[in-house]
């Protein structure tokens, strides 16, 4: 098939480089992106999944790890570091790991380290532990310890085109200023750039981020999570590097949201995510003026979390921020672009545009990667839920509002037990069971008692 991606960047550049080299000559891809728009950048950093596809676990990408760490200023990420979600100046670690029992139903040794020590659950994981003992894995074989990076995005961008355009991809520089559909928007005919250049395909991939282009085009919809997720907002900046740095994301709760602190082997990124329904934009600006000593701030931009109503619709799917926006405090972005990317190439995507384009293949994939994104909105929403109200944002937050019924649910179970893979049922292989009780444990729900009850249970 002649497949049209448009927009490069992280998510553009992954779905090109997995076609290219699941589907070896197969296809005629063509990467349309706009050097004069740039990307966002807003996530500089990933989850162990990211880590997996570049040294190759899911397909020979040819990548060399220790390589792409070097050339993207990559630095090793064990987990994240909540400061001060709930109010009183402290902080949790969540890793990115669970116990040798985080599968078993339930988690006994998580138990056992919260009696252990309340406050030291994590050190039950070999990532929790690393964290504590400051060490950082330099094997560049994931597999050993399920580690994820923190890295330049700009740079990532350049590293995963270079990969694509060597294993035949092409790439041409345009801006697109319409997109031609069918009269029933079933169907993208063609893109038409600012020189009235025309590009043709059987195919056509909506990478080009918050325009959401080709989508919008088609009529394919968007879900608003802004009840739940409020942050709408973000002020970017940077700080040279300080001493030691963590081999963690730190997130650290403000007045109306919180920031996000990324070490890349050159400079922290850093940003103020953030509700204008709360403050206004220069009111951000003068907190994070205050509490980070006047950084020197990139860009701002403004967004709605949400995903799309569909996200395949025709001959066209969505990927990336076009697909969907969810602040990012647990580096959901890119996770979820590989997802979508293995489950639509590895599924769904054949040599004939009559062999792909399939209405049950259609409805299957829209169902299965809305229950993803509707479910890490869920998991986002938890971490909020930590009793905090010393700001008008932070008793939004911890009222009932926000809530959905997964997290009611949750908050509910908690009481007396623990999350398990039996309480996720369906769910359970998109987010496993210790990445919920990392959270409901970090913000208080989960303590002494809880374990004191689980444990008692199995005996």
């Amino acid at each position: 098939m002649k497949i049209v991606i448009l927009g490069g960047g992280t998510a553009g550049w992954i779905i090109a480089m997995t076609i290219a080299k699941i589907q070896p000559n197969a296809h005629d891809i063509t990467v349309i992106e706009s050097k004069r728009l740039g990307i966002i950048g807003a996530g500089e950093g990933s989850t162990s999944l990211f880590v997996s596809l570049i040294a190759g676990s899911f397909f020979h990408t040819g990548i060399d790890l220790n390589d792409f760490i070097e050339k993207t200023n990559a630095t090793v990420k064990l987990g994240i570091k909540h400061v001060n979600w709930t109010g009183d100046g402290t902080h949790y670690f969540a890793p990115l790991d669970g116990t040798r029992t985080a599968l078993i139903t339930p988690d006994a040794e998580f138990c056992k380290a919260i009696l252990k020590n309340k406050n030291k659950a994590h050190m039950c994981t070999e990532l929790g532990h690393a964290y504590e003992r400051g060490y950082i894995p330099t094997d560049s074989n994931p597999k050993l310890l399920p580690y994820a990076l923190h890295f330049d995005a700009f740079n990532v961008g350049e590293y995963l085109s270079n990969v694509a355009i060597q294993a035949g991809v092409k790439h041409i520089d345009a801006d697109i200023c319409d997109v031609k559909t069918n009269a029933d928007k079933t169907e993208v005919i063609s893109l038409t750039d600012t020189n009235h250049n025309e590009y043709e395909a059987d195919f056509f991939i909506d990478c080009s981020g918050f325009s959401r282009r080709i989508c919008n085009a088609m009529d394919m919809g968007w879900v608003d999570y802004s009840k739940n997720l409020p942050v709408n907002a973000a002020i970017a900046f940077q700080k040279p590097l300080d001493g030691i740095v963590e081999p963690v994301t730190s997130a650290i709760a403000m007045n109306a949201g919180w920031v996000w602190k990324i070490p890349t082997a050159q400079r922290y990124g850093m940003g103020y995510v953030y509700s204008n329904k709360f403050i206004t934009e220069q009111q951000a600006i003068d907190e994070v003026n205050r509490k980070f000593d006047n950084p020197q701030i990139l860009r701002k931009f403004n967004f709605t979390s949400g995903r799309s109503n569909l996200f395949w619709k025709g001959n066209c799917i969505s990927l990336g921020l076009s697909s969907v926006f969810l602040e990012p405090l647990e580096a959901t972005s890119i996770h979820t672009t590989i997802m979508q990317t293995l489950a639509f190439v590895m599924e769904h995507l054949h040599s004939t545009k009559e062999r792909t384009i399939n209405q049950y293949r259609i409805n299957d994939y829209n169902r299965s990667i809305a229950n993803v994104h509707d479910t890490l909105r869920d998991f986002l929403v938890l971490h909020y839920k930590g009793g905090r109200t010393d700001t008008e944002f932070w008793k939004y937050m911890s009222s009932n509002e926000p809530n959905t019924e997964k997290v009611d649910y949750l908050l509910d179970i908690s009481k007396d037990s623990i999350v398990s893979q039996l309480t996720l049922q369906q769910d359970s292989y998109r987010l496993v069971a210790s990445m919920w009780n990392w959270i409901l444990w970090g913000i208080g729900k989960i303590n002494e008692d809880t374990a004191r009850s689980v444990l008692r249970k199995l005996n």
